[in-house]
């Protein structure tokens, strides 16, 4: 009986170490000398070689200061590892200051092996606007839009390996927080009295402001929650009062965000409205008339 128990409790205790062996890659990003560069690598605890090395699915995501950052000059660094760039995902309802970039694992060569210790660059870019803050990967365990039914998109970091019987992933290494940087320009730098409205909208969306710059062509940008231009407009600013009119009535319902672009292609965020869904009077059902001139 004594025997059963012991092997029992030595099955167990290894059964406890092997599992916690099992996930033993991290991510890490940092900004590279040139200060404009962004690296993200992985790092393994262990040496994985065939068949324990082959790695099928991926995912490395970031989070950003929402509308200060773009995904420029995207390089996918190890041949044998080939990662694109995926999704964004701006400014959820959960973590509304921030936008989050996601890139996919796209294909793994079996040449590829894990070596224990060594930090792997996988992936390069660069911002192709500039950002105030702080830029980081996401915490799968802290994050509140990784446990949100609401989300638009699939975030989260993940990493599935044959020798960690599933996703390998375990967290990030290095500074938590990487500094931006490039920098936006602030909006009160070029304008005051901002006033966006109505919001929320439903075809039409107005912009007052108090251009206190030189007189310039501004180049306005409607983007939806993913990022993506979906409208835009150029308008002469003059120095003082101006007023642009936006026409969204083609837009679908949902958060938008507006943001200018000035002569010297300095990006100024401006601010999100919602583009809500409304039916037309002339779609909205018409009373009938009774004999006695009563609407029924």
């Amino acid at each position: 009986m004594d025997n059963f128990f012991f092997r029992g409790g030595l099955l167990l205790l290894l059964t406890i170490t092997v599992n916690t062996l099992f996930g033993q890659v991290w991510y890490k990003l940092e900004l590279l000398d040139d200060e404009e560069t962004y690296q993200i690598s992985l790092m393994s605890e262990v040496d994985w070689t065939l068949p324990n090395n082959i790695t099928s699915t991926g995912q490395v995501t970031i989070k950003t200061p929402t509308l200060e950052f773009e995904i420029a000059d995207f390089e996918s660094v190890h041949s044998d590892l080939v990662w694109k760039y995926n999704s964004r995902m701006n400014a959820p309802v959960e973590a509304s200051d921030f936008d989050y970039f996601s890139f996919g694992l796209e294909t793994a060569n079996r040449a590829f092996e894990y070596e224990a210790k060594a930090d792997i660059p996988i992936i390069r870019f660069r911002n192709g606007k500039g950002c105030a803050g702080f830029v980081s990967l996401i915490n799968n365990a802290a994050d509140p839009v990784i446990s949100s039914e609401s989300k638009e998109i699939n975030v989260g970091n993940q990493l599935t390996v044959v020798g960690a019987r599933g996703n390998a992933y375990v967290g990030n290494k290095g500074d938590q927080l990487v500094r931006c940087k490039k920098q936006v320009k602030a909006r009160d730098q070029f304008m005051k009295n901002f006033v966006l409205f109505p919001n929320p909208a439903f075809n039409k969306l107005n912009l007052n402001l108090d251009w206190t710059a030189a007189a310039q062509t501004g180049h306005f940008y409607i983007r939806n929650s993913a990022g993506k231009v979906v409208a835009e407009k150029n308008h002469q600013l003059k120095k003082g009062f101006n007023e642009i009119n936006f026409d969204i009535d083609a837009l679908n319902g949902g958060i938008y965000h507006i943001e200018l672009n000035n002569t010297n292609s300095e990006n100024i965020p401006l601010d999100r409205f919602v583009k809500v869904y409304s039916a037309s009077v002339n779609d909205l059902p018409t009373k009938k008339k009774t004999t006695n001139g009563e609407d029924k």
